[in-house]
């Protein structure tokens, strides 16, 4: 529980319940090798990392139209403004709830098996609730609801990051 004061304004005092801290960053494999010694793998903040991959750049096309880094930029700021303005607990649909639930007596059956992964999957139901409230968010930034198509949707995103995570580790060598 946190709990601020403050001398003015009309909110003399804010209370969050179970507060929690999400950091989205970037990095080269090489370098996260270079920041995190072996035996990071195993503590609170190592298995707590949720670790997207791809060895590919995008392929764009050379002569067509696109928007300008500055046009995309805008418009991501545009989106996470409009986003950060949402607050409050989230709704779940009975089938969603019962799809995560369902998913959670499995969860264990499609992990992943690398070493530096073995605790990083005691974090996995954490990561696919997060992921449900991203699709939600995404799918509508006004209907605060977890619907069964955003549980479905934050699984495959979360397996198929599972599936190139142990590509990761292949490429900080």
């Amino acid at each position: 529980r946190h709990k601020v004061k403050r001398r003015h304004g009309m909110n003399k005092e804010t209370v969050i319940d179970n507060p929690q801290l999400n950091i989205l960053s970037g990095v080269q494999p090489t370098y996260l090798a270079s920041l995190f010694p072996e035996d990071a793998w195993t503590s609170g903040l190592g298995r707590r990392l949720f670790m997207v991959y791809s060895s590919e750049s995008p392929r764009q096309k050379v002569f067509s139209k696109q928007k300008t880094s500055k046009e995309l930029r805008g418009s991501l700021l545009t989106a996470l403004g409009e986003m950060s303005m949402l607050w409050g607990c989230m709704a779940w649909e009975d089938e969603a709830a019962n799809r995560i639930e369902q998913w959670n007596e499995v969860r264990d059956n499609d992990a992943p098996t690398h070493s530096k992964l073995q605790y990083y999957k005691t974090s996995r139901l954490e990561f696919a609730l997060k992921l449900a409230i991203a699709s939600s968010v995404a799918r509508s930034r006004q209907d605060l609801t977890i619907r069964l198509e955003d549980i479905e949707r934050s699984l495959g995103w979360m397996l198929e990051a599972e599936r190139l995570m142990p590509d990761i580790f292949r490429a900080m060598v």
